[in-house]
């Protein structure tokens, strides 16, 4: 029995999980500079799945990045947010998202 519960462990339960146009994305975000943590990278595995979804998925991971570093949800894109300009972003099945947090 003690494998199966160390396989249990480290799975988040559905219910944890938010869906984004129908779709579970593993999304990363990080500071792009370490002495200016207000810029950042958000990274969206399996982004071909949904590219609407990739978007919101990597826009929420943005909001809760700045929210827990500053306090703010206010974030400026780089080279924009809409769908067009965010398909060039998909580079093996990720899309990155580059933003800026507003303090």
């Amino acid at each position: 029995m003690l494998p199966l519960l160390t396989l249990g462990l480290g799975c988040a339960n559905e219910e944890d999980r938010t869906r984004f146009d129908g779709h579970y994305f593993r999304t990363n975000a990080a500071a792009v500079d370490r002495s200016d943590r207000r810029q950042f990278e958000v990274t969206v595995r399996n982004a071909t799945a949904s590219l609407v979804g990739a978007k919101e998925a990597g826009e929420y991971e943005a909001i809760r990045y700045c929210i827990e570093a500053y306090g703010t949800s206010d974030i400026k894109w780089l080279g924009g947010d809409d769908l067009e300009t965010i398909e060039k972003e998909v580079v093996n099945d990720r899309l990155t998202l580059v933003g800026t947090c507003q303090v």
